[in-house]
């Protein structure tokens, strides 16, 4: 069956035009060409004078044609297809493995005020939280009203039954992409790549922050959206760019639409900039946004810790463990401003046994109270914990320093807490006035040097220094230190 005919025609301008016409009546195979030529001048680019030949195109040659050619084009995008998807695993594996690097040793250990999902006992209240944080995040992009710092602990509660609200936008999350998947699929050419690119940027980036392939260490983090929220600006211009092709009117109302929301969010980001200008205003942020996280008031507690306000760090560091009683860093933390804190260092230890700082704090305790063979064994505990934690090297040191017999092993754990923290000017200091009490002045004075030079205002070496110096060569020198 004949497809078509192409006619070439020539003009009085000497040019030759092809023209493709159908033709259902000819019904021969041969390859052919309509040639008109002009013997005269032409008064129009269609004033035809006469025809030399008539030969039609077959279609099966067409068609072989155009197949040769499709398949020639499918080759050529797979390959590059194929090319890229290799060129990105090979960036990912590397990327990967510089990770790897950076973290110098053996995963990190998340515990269940880090992530509670990851360590809920039953699988499908693990299953119906971790389908509904996307959701939860897709929100965030979609209207971010609430922001904060932190999501940990209790920030967004566990979905424990097929029946709560909340998996009715789990589902319609999941229903959403799936449509949007298959209608991208429908559609053809750059619009369709476009669609895909939006959607590829949103799923797989988030992927590794979902829980869905490896445990995270926290519930949600708004610094995770940073690559998702490409693809949703891309999604979203696209539709803004459809919908404005239905008319002035409704393109008139996209328009004012897009600046308006511009507006809100430059508004919004304003506002978020003044919240993280200073530590005060970051975590007190966090007891508006998120009040029932315990880990915004933990994290309020310590800086008013930190800046001496006793009464109101207990209070927060008490509301913190109404709202997770499990907390064990808040109960180590409490036991330190209260006059009696063992129990709070206790129940950090039950909660969590590997849990260093708590066995310090625990024996430290004890040396107040006399009592150095049961903080030794806490000291000891700590250090076998942390063999790094130069407080406990330390505060160990100094109580063998006071034990008949220990002095040896004093010096070596005083040398052995330098060699981890030269700069540590306590430790220097506490070496120093080791080395003084048994006669070794000079070797003291080396030390309490170098506390000033860690520490220039450290106050105890100062005055240490300028005691050692109490002699009628160094009385100058003692003076200066003591005016200090």
């Amino acid at each position: 069956m004949i497809s078509e005919v192409n006619i070439f025609v020539a003009l009085r301008t000497n040019k030759t035009i092809c023209i493709s016409i159908p033709s259902r009546s000819m019904r021969t195979h041969s390859a052919g060409v309509i040639c008109f030529l002009s013997k005269r001048n032409l008064d129009s680019a269609t004033d035809i004078e006469s025809v030399l030949s008539v030969q039609p195109v077959a279609e099966e040659d067409t068609c072989d044609f155009k197949q040769r050619r499709c398949r020639s084009i499918e080759n050529v995008t797979t390959y590059h297809l194929l090319a890229r998807i290799a060129v990105l695993l090979s960036v990912a594996c590397a990327l990967f493995y510089l990770r790897l690097c950076v973290i110098n040793g053996p995963l990190p250990q998340f515990s269940e005020h880090d992530n509670p999902a990851a360590f809920a006992k039953s699988w499908t209240t693990r299953l119906l939280t971790y389908l509904y944080l996307p959701a939860f995040n897709l929100w965030l992009l979609l209207c971010p009203s609430t922001l904060s710092y932190d999501w940990q602990t209790s920030s967004i509660p566990l979905v424990e039954s097929p029946w709560e609200l909340r998996n009715l936008a789990s589902l319609a999350y999941l229903l959403g992409f799936l449509a949007l998947v298959i209608t991208a699929f429908r559609l053809q050419g750059m619009e369709r790549r476009r669609v895909l690119l939006s959607l590829s940027l949103m799923i797989f980036s988030f992927l590794p922050a979902s829980n869905l392939l490896v445990t995270v260490g926290f519930v949600v983090a708004e610094r995770v959206l940073y690559i998702p929220s490409l693809g949703f600006c891309l999604l979203v211009s696209h539709g803004l760019q459809r919908l404005m092709q239905r008319g002035p009117v409704i393109a008139s109302i996209c328009r004012a639409g897009a600046l308006l929301l511009i507006l809100v969010f430059v508004l919004k980001t304003m506002a978020r900039n003044n919240v993280w200008s200073n530590r005060e205003t970051l975590v007190r942020s966090g007891l508006e946004s998120v009040p029932h996280n315990a880990k915004a008031h933990y994290n309020y507690a310590n800086y008013k810790k930190d800046v001496g306000d006793k009464f109101l760090a207990i209070e927060h560091y008490r509301i913190a463990l109404r709202l997770w009683p499990n907390y064990y860093t808040a109960h180590n933390n409490l036991g330190t401003l209260l006059d009696d804190g063992e129990e709070h260092f206790r129940q950090a230890i039950t909660i969590n046994p590997y849990y260093a700082k708590a066995h310090y704090n625990l024996a430290s305790l004890y040396v107040k109270r006399g009592k150095s063979d049961v903080a030794e064994g806490f000291f000891l505990r700590a250090i076998h914990l942390d063999p790094e934690f130069v407080p406990a090297i330390s505060s160990l040191a100094a109580l063998y320093a006071r034990k008949e017999g220990k002095l040896q092993d004093a010096e070596r754990l005083y040398a052995w807490a330098i060699h981890l923290d030269p700069e540590d000017a306590d430790v220097l200091n506490n070496y120093g006035f080791f080395l003084e009490t048994h006669g070794r002045s000079s070797e003291a004075m080396t030390q309490y040097e170098r506390a000033m030079i860690a520490q220039p205002n450290h106050t105890v070496a100062i005055v240490n220094a300028a005691r050692s110096l109490r002699t009628p060569e160094h009385s100058r020198r003692a003076e200066e230190l003591y005016k200090r």
